[in-house]
């Protein structure tokens, strides 16, 4: 992901103020598309932005910049959810340190789903996708996965 200086006031529009994974939107695009979203959420208390990489994040920081919103209380949240594969264990601590939460990890359709199913008060392992709910038995299809994970066993289907 690109921020090039056409962000920094110089005024000048430039065709590739952002660049991210092959898509670019240009300072003037960028600054009308984080205009209009700031002006929907002046005056909001806090602002989520997914942190994925995209154009669409970006675009999100700009304009919780721009309406003086903060981007995420962390410092108020109550839990932090990683919904995507797990993070390095580094990463989970680095985290962890800035933030003073450990993350809930888990790997499902959407972090709604971990963030139903998961445990505010289970301390997971970094670099793992969280633990079973009870009554599930983690499992993996031989020949679908190459390697199993320590804490699941190949299913006899």
């Amino acid at each position: 992901m690109t921020l090039l200086p056409a962000l920094r006031g110089s005024g000048v529009d430039r065709a590739d103020a952002l660049r991210v994974a092959g898509r670019t939107l240009s300072s003037e695009a960028l600054q009308g598309c984080a205009n209009a979203v700031a002006d929907r959420i002046r005056g909001a208390r806090a602002v989520a932005v997914e942190a994925a990489p995209s154009i669409e994040a970006m675009v999100g920081m700009v304009q919780a910049l721009q309406a003086g919103v903060p981007l995420v209380p962390v410092s108020g949240a109550r839990i932090l959810v990683s919904g995507d594969a797990p993070l390095a264990p580094a990463v989970n601590e680095r985290i962890r340190l800035l933030t003073s939460h450990s993350l809930i990890q888990g790997y499902g359709t959407t972090e709604t789903l971990i963030a139903v199913t998961g445990r505010a008060d289970a301390r997971g392992t970094p670099g793992t996708a969280g633990i079973a709910l009870p009554a599930c038995r983690p499992a993996c299809s031989v020949g679908t996965v190459g390697r199993c994970p320590p804490t699941a066993s190949p299913s006899a289907n």
